[in-house]
């Protein structure tokens, strides 16, 4: 008799709980609004045209501040489908995964694919030889191919 009481106990123990999270899951589904729901969804189509961001997030360039400037400068002069070459310090892959970060959605490429590209920009004060001349943009220059 006993070793059917254990049993039983674990055979209930476990229902008793799923039973619970089962009245909990629906309390809290019927308090969504679900005739939203398409309308919702049609909205939310829209979103990544109409989003612009507006600063480049201070965070994400720890390693140099004065980097910030020089990316929403290239973000705000060139078109979200444009490839652009990044011309900067080599010692630091960072720079380069940064850039490909907040310039996104542009490519960003580095001096070996400038034939694909139809933007330059160079960061730091001193341009390199056989680069196009652009204009300048807080921290550097973009120049168009």
């Amino acid at each position: 008799m006993r070793g059917q009481a254990a049993v039983f106990e674990r055979g209930i123990r476990p229902a008793l709980a799923w039973a619970s999270l089962l009245i909990l899951a629906a309390a809290e589904i019927s308090r969504l609004p679900l005739g939203a729901l398409p309308q919702r969804l049609a909205g939310a189509r829209h979103l990544p045209a109409t989003h612009n961001t507006t600063r480049v997030n201070q965070a994400a360039v720890w390693f140099d501040p004065a980097y910030a400037p020089f990316l929403e400068a290239v973000r705000q002069h060139t078109p979200a489908s444009a490839t652009v070459v990044l011309v900067a310090p080599e010692k630091m892959e960072l720079y380069l995964y940064t850039a490909v970060y907040v310039l996104a959605p542009r490519r960003v490429v580095g001096e070996a694919d400038v034939g694909s590209a139809s933007y330059i920009a160079i960061y730091g004060p001193a341009p390199r030889s056989g680069l196009a001349d652009g204009k300048a943009i807080p921290g550097g220059m973009l120049a168009t191919r």
